[in-house]
Formats: structure tokens, sequence, C-alpha cells
């Protein structure tokens, strides 16, 4: 088997990696990328060939790694992708939302012509069982706890042979990593993350934290209730019509908001508390996202998944504890809150609601949660526009907000209440906005951080032996949080006693168009025509061209031919300026 690396090679969006196994091409996600190099536009153009593609393996639904799936489609693959079913699903309700923006590539009919296997959907399936896909080649699951139906995949296959006997080897993509772990499932509803196996050799991992750890108080879930409930208590204290926005991402965050939310109003407050959040009617909850409206359907499903053992699959097992709830009672609640049944939305201490409300003028205390995350579009706009200005709402920020985002405008105000912000894209003076902006986005990240990372790649947690890793690749990162983890790597694994797993050495791919083979465990100059374009013909052979100087010129040193030395060198420069040459046209 052999990989070449395409995407979220410096950066965190774009992920794909193309690997080959006896004349069969596979992807490892197939994402979007997003930002100042975003590749979605109208001539967005794949750098391979589409048709040679037998098979994608997505790890979750996040447009980053799922959003170029209808251009695969479209630029003419027909194979199967291999999922979990939540992923399945969410990823068909992300791309068709998708395909209603009006700069969008593509149709909600290109995303049903999508071919989803869901190996979750096996009578057998366990995680961490490997699935056969063809003679020598399977494929089993690590349950990575980032998004609901979030996975790694772990491939085994049949390496080189050595006389009659085909060695066994594996190799693990660790998708994008969670943080919840087992004894700490402090984010509310997944279930804690897993493992390589026992018997990985290479592995391919995010790193999109390295180099940064969260204070210890961001990974205590009554930390986060504590802190959700001061600044609910404090918002409350601004009296009539005081108002709460929560800018978050649809997928995962606000399904997390809501459920957080509701164990704060039913289950963490006294009748004092709650006193300070009624002004004559009780508070409401309002859910104003059509899509989270239809991700919250196969979170109220999948959820509820359970394995063969009888445990879930996917829902934190802290969580029937915390709300003090059978399975019954848990499923109902969860059906409540998220599924399709709009009857019976009101609670004891608050009522829940959907879509934009009717009446903007409101006496009791109302609490707005809106995409997008980073306010870059989306129902939250209308909500901050009317808002901003009164110094009765409070702002509260969940996520990640990009350099240059309205939400990075307001996280300037968390940090400093003076701070002087940009209110342009509100269509408002930035002197007019009085509201308060609060960021919890530290309790709520869906990416483990820099020691969370470190654990997925050094820990055991079986008593059997554990093969060294050969390689470490790391991708999804920009360099810097690459370049900081890759040294943290090398420093554990110089001082890594026999608890921890070993690892012999890290790679940090760059764009160039090499190969890795991990039957020779070394890169290579390789063209495959079935999948890649004339340009990774060029690449290669300037690759090998230059490998070929660098032998030649060993062998010049004890060669006493000068002029035929000289005639030969100048031969290969030749050589290299026509492939250089190619290379721009």
């Amino acid at each position: 088997m052999k990989i070449r690396f395409i995407g979220a090679i410096g950066t965190v969006t774009g992920s794909c990696t193309l690997l080959t196994h006896r004349h069969r091409y596979y992807l490892v996600d197939c994402g979007a990328t997003q930002g100042n190099d975003a590749n979605d536009g109208p001539d967005a153009k794949l750098p391979f060939k589409a048709a040679g593609i037998a098979g994608v393996f997505l790890t979750h639904a996040h447009l980053d790694h799922c959003g170029m799936l209808t251009q695969l489609v479209k630029q003419g693959f027909r194979g199967n992708i291999y999922c979990t079913r939540a992923t399945a699903e969410l990823t068909k309700l992300a791309l068709t939302d998708a395909a209603s923006l009006p700069a969008a590539q593509f149709s909600a009919n290109d995303v049903d012509r999508l071919k989803f296997i869901c190996l979750d959907d096996r009578p057998e399936f366990q995680f961490g069982k490997s699935v056969g896909l063809e003679p020598n080649f399977s494929v089993a699951l690590i349950r990575t706890s980032h998004v609901l139906g979030s996975v790694g995949f772990e491939f085994q296959f049949a390496g080189a042979r050595d006389g009659k006997a085909a060695s066994r080897k594996t190799i693990v993509f660790s998708g994008d990593i969670g943080c919840n772990v087992d004894g700490n499932c402090y984010q509310s509803l997944l279930n804690s993350r897993q493992y390589p196996s026992t018997h990985a050799e290479y592995l391919v991992c995010e790193s999109t934290y390295g180099g940064r750890d969260r204070d210890s108080r961001f990974t205590n879930y009554e930390e986060r209730m504590q802190s959700l409930k001061q600044t609910v208590l404090k918002a409350a204290t601004r009296g009539t019509g005081a108002t709460i926005i929560f800018p978050c991402f649809t997928m995962q965050r606000m399904q997390e908001l809501q459920l957080d939310l509701h164990i704060l109003l039913e289950q963490h407050l006294d009748e004092a508390e709650l006193g300070q959040l009624n002004f004559g009617t009780l508070p409401e909850i309002i859910i104003d996202s059509p899509l989270s409206r239809k991700y919250g359907e196969v979170f109220s499903r999948e959820l509820l998944r359970k394995r063969a053992n009888g445990k879930y699959s996917y829902l934190n097992p802290e969580l029937s504890g915390r709300l003090n709830l059978d399975h019954e009672s848990l499923a109902e609640l969860l059906a409540r809150l998220f599924g399709k049944d709009q009857n019976n939305r009101g609670f004891r201490n608050y009522t829940l609601g959907f879509g934009t409300p009717a009446n903007h003028n409101h006496s009791g205390l109302r609490i707005i949660l809106a995409g997008s995350g980073m306010c870059t579009g989306g129902r939250i706009m209308g909500h901050l526009r009317r808002n901003l200005p009164n110094e009765n709402t409070t702002v509260v920020i969940t996520g990640y907000q990009g350099g240059g985002t309205p939400g990075a405008e307001l996280m300037k105000r968390a940090a400093n209440p003076n701070a002087a912000i940009d209110g342009i894209p509100w269509g408002i003076a930035g002197h007019e906005i009085k509201a308060t902006v609060v960021d919890l986005s530290g309790f709520y990240s869906g990416h483990a951080d820099h020691s969370g990372l470190l654990d997925f790649i050094f820990s055991k947690n079986s008593s059997l032996p554990y093969q060294a890793l050969k390689r470490v690749f790391l991708v999804h990162g920009d360099n810097q949080s690459r370049q900081e983890l890759g040294r943290a790597i090398e420093d554990e694994a110089q001082f890594a006693n026999t608890s921890k797993r070993q690892v012999e050495r890290v790679e940090i791919p760059n764009p160039e168009n090499r190969w890795f083979d991990l039957d020779k465990n070394k890169w290579v100059w390789d063209f495959y025509p079935q999948v890649e374009l004339a340009e990774q013909a060029v690449a290669s052979g300037f690759g090998r061209l230059q490998k070929l100087e660098g032998m030649l010129m060993q062998f010049c040193e004890k060669s006493s031919d000068g002029k035929a030395v000289s005639e030969m060198i100048n031969q290969l420069n030749i050589a290299k300026l026509h492939l250089a040459s190619a290379r721009q046209v």
C-alpha cells in the first residue's frame, strides 16, 4: 500500500488522502478547502481523476471532510462511500443545505447520486473489528467522538511478499479527534474516544491544536455548567426583555448547547435562582435553525443506537446518571429536544420553540440559538442586528472564530468590554453596539488539545504487546501546530517507558506529489495514470531526475573521465529544463 497526501497539509480544511492497494485507489475524506484558498468555485477541479477512485472512507460530516463529494461524483466517481449511518445522514443534510446556497456549484440531485455504505448497520458490527472489503484488505472503525458518528479508519492489508508469506500491515487514519475520554465524558452528548489497535504500524493524525493546551477547568463538566449558570444569571439581571444569543455551529454544537441549557434550567437552579429568571413568564429557548432541526432528528435516533453487547455506540454513558433517567425516559427526552414531534415542548422551568419569533418584543428571558457559528451568515445575523444595540443583550461565543470573521470582531469585546469593533456586518455603527459578549468557547471545542493528541498517539489500553509506530504523519493543522506537536512526539518518544507506545519517526508531509510506500517504509516518486493527472507525471519525473542527479554526483566524484561526466550532467540539466517548462504549461 502507498499513500499520498492531497489536502489539509499546513491547513485545517480540505482533508483528503489518496491510497492505493493492488491496483485499486481509495480516498480517506474528500473535503472542501475553506477560507482564502476555497476550492469550491465554479471551476473547481479535483487534483486527481475521480473516475479512477474505487471508494471513499468518510470520517465525519463536516464540510471540510465531505464538501467535495459532489464534485467527485460530477467528475466521474461511481464508487461507494464507507462511513457510519449518522455520518451518511448528516452528510446528505449538510450537502443538500449547501446546494441551496446561491454560489453552490452542485445541486440536490448531485447529492442524491452519492452511494453510502453504512458499516455500523451490519448486525456483526463492532468498533475495532475488521470488515473485509476485498481479498487482503479490511477496515475497522475507531470512535473519535468529534461529532456524532465520527470515526477513524484502521486499514489492515497484506504487505509485500517475503518468500511465500505476505506480511500483514496496519495504518490508522485518526480523522478529527474529540475530547471525551473514559472516566471523563465532560461534553454532554458523546461517548469516549477510542485508540489505535495494538498492531498499528502507521498513523495519520490530525494536529489542529498542536502546541496548545486548554486549562483543566475546560475539561470539567461541573465547571462548564457553573460558567453557563453564571452567564445566564448575570444576563437575567438586565431585567425585562433580557436576551441571550448563542451564535453556534448547527451540527453537534447546537445540540450540545440545547441539552446543557435544558439541564441547567431543569436541574441546576434552586427556587431563588429560578425566580431571578422569571419576569412574569417562563424563560424561553428558541432554536432558530431549520438545518439544526433536521440534524436533531438524526441525533434523536443515532444517539440511541446500540451495539451487539447492548451498550450505546455513541451516547455519553454518564448522561443517564446526570439526568437521573432510565433508557425509555432518556429516549423520550431526546425526542422532545431534537425529534420531529412539535408537541409537548413545554418543560417545568422553560418553554422550547423553533423558528424565528413572530414577536421580537418580549418581557421574559429569551435565549436564542442560531447559526452560523462565526456569524458569517444565516439567521444569527438578523438576531444580532436587532439586539446588539441593546444593553440587555448578552452574546455568548462557544466556538472558534476565524480571523476576519464577524465573530472574531465580537470576540474583541469578550476580552475587553470597551474594545472598538466594526458593526458593518450588521449594518450598524460600532459605537452603537451595547451588548455584552462572553467567551465560553474553551468548554465546547470539539478537538482534542495538545495533551489529548499525545494521549491518542502514545496511550496503551490493552495488556497485549504493542507494535511500535514506524511513522506518525501529521496533517490537518497549520505548520506551526504540526511542528510543535512533532517536536513533542519526538521528545515523548525519546523518554517513553514501557507504559507508553513507541514511536520511531514523525513525518510532516508537504504539498509535493510524492507517495509513501508502507511496504518499503520510505517516500517514493511514483505515477499512477489511472488516478493521477499529467502534472503529477511531470512532478514524479522531476523528482526522479533529482534523485538521479544525486547519484550521478556521487559517481562523478569517483570518475576520472571528465568529458563523459560533463556530458552526462549537461544532458541531465536539459531534461530538468524540459520538465520545468512542462510544469508551467
